[in-house]
């Protein structure tokens, strides 16, 4: 009777051991392929949202962050036969300067593991565009012996254009156009669902 305790006692505690070692054996699994689950998840979601960004930015390409418009008038005068003989034209003109990002393409972006955090790094700004939209004549003389051509007005305006440029430039333009620059990129990752975005 003794023995057939013991044997009793020795499959149960047999039987006990099997089903706490498969217990956890089930626990292990179970985690580990959570972990591996999650893992994969994070991955795609990581990719998923690499692809966003990189449409986003490639949405936008060109991004015109500081728009300026000025004015200047220029003056071309000629004289001929000592004096005797002049002719002048006064112009007045309209421009349009344009500052941000050639190519938001060009952007290169990490994101982070948990896919909370994008980092940018933001292609540098430069003047996009400083074109003349509106000419206007003031006041005009001409001779028959001396006459101001429309070719000199326009090396004039140009020259004049060109400084305007190079003054915006000095007064920082480029500054204000890449703060801007970092705003926008920042609101518009912001969006898409990012906590975190830093421009650099």
């Amino acid at each position: 009777m003794k023995e057939i305790n013991k044997n009793h006692k020795s499959f149960f505690s047999k039987s006990l051991f099997i089903k706490i070692t498969f217990f956890i054996l089930m626990i292990i699994a179970i985690v580990f392929g959570a972990k591996y689950s999650l893992n994969k998840f994070l991955e795609v979601q990581t990719k998923t949202k690499s692809m966003i960004v990189s449409s986003q930015l490639s949405y936008c390409q060109e991004l015109t962050t500081i728009k300026n418009s000025y004015s200047s008038v220029v003056s071309v005068k000629k004289m001929r036969l000592k004096g005797l003989a002049h002719a002048f034209s006064i112009v007045k003109f309209n421009g349009i300067i344009r500052a941000g990002i050639p190519d938001l393409k060009d952007a290169k972006f990490s994101i982070s593991d948990d896919g909370k955090k994008v980092t940018v790094k933001m292609p540098k700004c430069i003047i996009l565009d400083n074109s003349i939209n509106e000419i206007k004549v003031f006041d005009e003389v001409q001779s028959i012996f001396v006459r101001v051509t429309m070719s000199e007005v326009i090396d004039q305006i140009n020259f004049q254009r060109d400084a305007i440029e190079m003054a915006q430039i000095e007064r920082g333009i480029l500054d204000e156009a890449e703060s801007q620059g970092k705003k926008l990129i920042t609101t518009l990752l912001k969006a898409t669902g990012f906590e975190e975005v830093i421009i650099e």
